[in-house]
């Protein structure tokens, strides 16, 4: 199981303790292609911070989207930032992307800041070094976040689902709000004070973070001991 509340479930439906082991999600093991020609940041004459961003439709009337794009606005006009939208899953969170960007560019230029989109990330090692590339990460699909852990950068996630909770509490960070209860300026405040503390993010959470990618490769080890003893 990816965490201890799923595991929590399975023992209270009467599965045995032993049979039942936590282990992080496999891609938090994933590692950078070794190829070079993946694209790179369009370029910025500014060098601004890059903030990337993963959402995706779940409300209805998209008031978290709207609420987002507002917390952006806002923490452009503290800082000037590039906002690299990442979308996961194609061609849905490209449409869900390009809803937030349409109420960015504009503002978001005339400050100062940039808009851009990977719309051509096909393989998850390319989609990893894009995460790897921003200073921030805010993300509604668990395997942006998962992806930011894995290459220590900095994450807030929006919680639309348990899994989403789940998971930043191993990582020991916190929602910064839900799809139903999202705030601008909660959202601005929290980008803002990632960037000034970036690095004592990460060293406060290395030990954690070099553990659970460790741990990552446990299920692919026993399916390979698995195989092996069979033959």
């Amino acid at each position: 199981m990816r965490d201890e509340q799923s595991r929590e479930l399975l023992l209270s439906m009467g599965l045995e303790q032993k049979n039942i082991e936590v282990v992080p999600d496999p891609v938090m093991g994933l590692s950078l292609p070794e190829d070079t020609d993946a694209a790179e940041l369009p370029e910025s004459s500014d060098s601004l911070p890059v903030v990337g961003i993963s959402v995706r439709y779940w409300e209805q009337d998209h008031k978290e989207l709207n609420a987002l794009a507002q917390g952006l606005i806002k923490a452009n006009l503290e800082k000037p930032l590039h906002l690299r939208f990442l979308p996961f899953h194609l061609p849905s969170d490209i449409e869900a992307s390009r809803y937030v960007m349409e109420k960015l560019e504009e503002n978001i230029s005339q400050h100062g800041g940039q808009v851009s989109i990977c719309e051509d990330a096909s393989h998850p090692q390319h989609m990893l070094r894009e995460v790897g590339q921003c200073e921030v990460l805010i993300g509604m699909r668990l395997h942006s976040l998962i992806y930011a852990a894995g290459r220590r950068v900095p994450l807030i996630g929006i919680s639309y689902d348990p899994k989403i909770d789940h998971f930043l509490d191993r990582v020991r960070c916190q929602p910064v709000g839900t799809t139903q209860s999202l705030d601008a300026g909660q959202v601005a405040a929290e980008i803002g004070h990632l960037l000034e503390t970036a690095e004592g993010w990460k060293n406060e959470r290395e030990t954690i973070l070099s553990s659970l990618i460790q741990e990552a490769g446990a299920p692919a080890r026993q399916i390979v001991e698995y195989f092996h003893h069979k033959g």
